[in-house]
């Protein structure tokens, strides 16, 4: 269930017992299986090939739920959805038995792709990318957790990606990208940027 909620300021006794019910907050979730379906067939056929051929290796059914097991839980993030939310602090993010978190202060780069957005502790590209960050997938336009408000939110409280802000796609929409982080005070990265 897509949802943005702001929460509202708590009485100054309930905001010290838990400080992070008094955050600004934004969540959202996607599901790619919903969005891509036409990759339904392809997994179901990995799965059958799979265990046919785990089955004409081993004839006992473990191996084969094992091999079901292991590429059912590597597609995981296909198959649930993710959940992710925002706070002034933190991004979450959340998929299956998977939980995430980075601290905004953290980030040292932003990769903004067409879909997605990766955010990494690394300032320079590395291997280590793939375990270290977090990619966030924005919802469609005009939802919330949609590209334009999670790059706001982004901007507003991790202002030190501004100087790492590095997009990865080229199409028309770019210049539409561009002068919107502009407004965010961005430009300087841009000329650095990857177009």
């Amino acid at each position: 269930m897509n949802m943005t909620h702001t929460q509202p300021k708590q009485s100054k006794q309930f905001e010290n017992q838990n400080p992070v019910a008094a955050e600004e907050s934004m969540c959202w979730s996607v599901h790619l299986m919903r969005r891509q379906p036409q990759r339904v067939p392809i997994l179901v056929l990995t799965l059958c090939i799979a265990a046919g051929l785990v089955w004409e290796l081993f004839h006992t059914p473990l191996p084969v739920f094992a091999a079901i097991g292991l590429l059912l839980f590597a597609a995981s993030e296909y198959i649930l959805p993710i959940h992710y939310r925002l706070t002034e602090t933190r991004i979450y993010c959340r998929c299956g038995l998977s939980r995430t978190a980075m601290e905004w202060k953290a980030i040292r780069r932003c990769q903004i792709a067409r879909s997605t957005m990766r955010l990494s502790p690394l300032a320079a590209p590395s291997q280590l990318d793939a375990f270290r960050g977090i990619t966030v997938r924005f919802a469609h336009d005009g939802e919330p957790g949609d590209r334009a408000s999670v790059l706001a939110f982004a901007v507003q409280f991790a202002p030190q990606i501004r100087d790492s802000i590095e997009l990865i796609w080229q199409s028309k929409d770019v210049m539409g990208l561009k002068s919107s982080l502009i407004e965010y005070g961005t430009s300087d990265s841009l000329t650095k940027s990857k177009l």
